[in-house]
């Protein structure tokens, strides 16, 4: 629970959290439920995605992480976002943090096989034609046509059905939501950053997308399967380090003098 999630449990379980941060070789080991720690210290820097998006990272500490946490939560009641807090904690495995974000600049949805990315606000526009571009050259994936999107704000299309036979390992690779889900990890993936990624829900008809099953209940037609959103302004706390801060992204796509960027634009949205 979100308030749960922001109390501090000393003694025994944070002693024991300490001796198990490092496996038998010496080297840090890896926490599954959340980013190791800080990534780098208060200030800005730099970074190339692998799909050569220029990212600029401004982390600023959160002085009043409690105050912050009940703004966003007011927040969420009317705008698009996401809180996500943790209160449970296991050595190795799961980390007390509490993560969110408010009026992100692109939402990912999709309704069955057919997919929508939307920029949110202006922050958004300068992302998709860097998007179409990587969903164009995506396997398994088809784009609308300039007449059927709804909105020069979108990129639309849809998951191509699945040819031939599939061995058993080769299952999730068919194609699917998640095809659309990985070109967009390939265009942002970078070592530099733990935190800049895809944040939402997804929903459990996702698995017929595997398996051809006959479906007995008849399904609203505006339910979505996916929504997930790349946010720009996020608030992170870890409250095993008693740590909070703010991190402030901007992008740049393209080259010379056909950069599109994020900076200088006004970070808000519309109503959810």
């Amino acid at each position: 629970s979100r308030r749960g999630a922001m109390q501090q449990t000393p003694g025994l379980k944070r002693k024991a959290t300490a001796t198990a941060d490092f496996n038998i070789g010496g080297r840090e080991r890896p926490t599954l439920g959340a980013p190791a720690g800080r990534p780098r210290p208060p200030g800005t820097s730099t970074f190339l995605t692998k799909g050569k998006v220029l990212v600029i990272c401004e982390v600023e500490d959160e002085l009043d992480p409690v105050g912050a946490v009940k703004s966003l939560s007011s927040a969420l009641d009317s705008r698009r976002g996401c809180l996500l807090s943790s209160s449970y904690e296991y050595p190795g495995r799961y980390c007390e943090w509490t993560l969110g974000f408010v009026d992100p600049p692109l939402s990912i949805e999709s309704w069955g096989r057919r997919f929508r990315i939307t920029a949110l606000n202006c922050r958004g526009r300068p992302f998709l034609p860097s998007i179409r571009e990587a969903v164009s050259k995506a396997a398994g994936l088809e784009l609308a046509g300039a007449g059927e999107t709804s909105s020069a704000d979108v990129v639309e299309g849809a998951v191509k059905e699945a040819e031939g036979f599939f061995p058993e390992e080769e299952r999730s690779k068919q194609p699917s939501v998640f095809s659309l889900i990985r070109a967009l990890v390939e265009l942002f993936a970078s070592d530099e950053d733990a935190f800049l990624g895809l944040y939402g829900a997804f929903g459990y008809d996702l698995t017929f997308q595997f398996e051809p099953i006959k479906l007995h209940k008849e399904r609203d037609p505006d339910q979505r399967d996916v929504v997930l959103f790349i946010p720009d302004d996020m608030l992170v706390i870890n409250h095993h380090a008693q740590q909070a801060w703010r991190m402030r992204y901007d992008f740049a796509f393209g080259e010379g003098s056909a950069v599109a960027c994020t900076k200088g634009q006004p970070r808000s949205g519309p109503s959810a």
